[in-house]
């Protein structure tokens, strides 16, 4: 099975905050700036009220750590897209656009454009996600193929053949098309 596609700027994108919202070191990272930081707003609060009999620095430590716990996230939702935007525009900005062909056959899988030609075995997959808009292959080690999930003829037969090679691999095939970065 052969498909032909290319990649635009979206799809890097999409690719790393799908990478980064599994990940459970940001997971972890992304919690603990969202709680540790209102925690200690709040012991602030708490001792100015129990110490120093002052309400007013109560109120002021207390607001400011339920704005930051409710606002937070929105901001670090930002920042994080912006930072791995700049990193695709430095990273994959010569990529957008190139014309991609992906061959999928039992025991090899082979990735050509107009600079390269990959031949892995599929032996070396180690999980493959959907998402709304891509398609990831993941490799065992850092590496990934990417391909825009289109609804097309030759799209909807690569999962197919993906759906099968993921049982005689004995792989997870994991469907997340309800995600959205959040």
């Amino acid at each position: 099975m052969t498909i032909n596609f290319s990649l635009n700027e979206a799809d890097y994108l999409n690719f790393q905050l799908y990478i980064a919202s599994i990940s459970p070191r940001i997971k972890r990272t992304r919690m603990i700036s969202k709680i540790l930081i209102p925690l200690i707003y709040m012991a602030f609060a708490l001792q100015s009220l129990f110490n120093d009999n002052n309400n007013a620095l109560f109120i002021l430590f207390g607001s400011v750590a339920l704005i930051w716990f409710l606002v937070y996230p929105y901001i670090q939702r930002a920042y994080y897209k912006r930072h791995y935007k700049k990193s695709v525009m430095d990273n994959f900005s010569y990529n957008f656009g190139k014309k991609n062909e992906l061959e999928l056959e039992n025991e090899l899988i082979k990735v050509k454009n107009e600079n390269s030609e990959s031949k892995i075995s599929t032996n070396e997959i180690a999980e493959i996600y959907e998402t709304p808009t891509i398609i990831i292959i993941k490799l065992k080690g850092p590496s990934s193929i990417i391909i825009p999930n289109i609804n097309s003829v030759e799209v909807l037969s690569l999962k197919e053949q993906l759906k099968q090679l993921v049982i005689s691999l004995n792989i997870k095939y994991i469907e997340d098309l309800g995600w959205k970065w959040r």
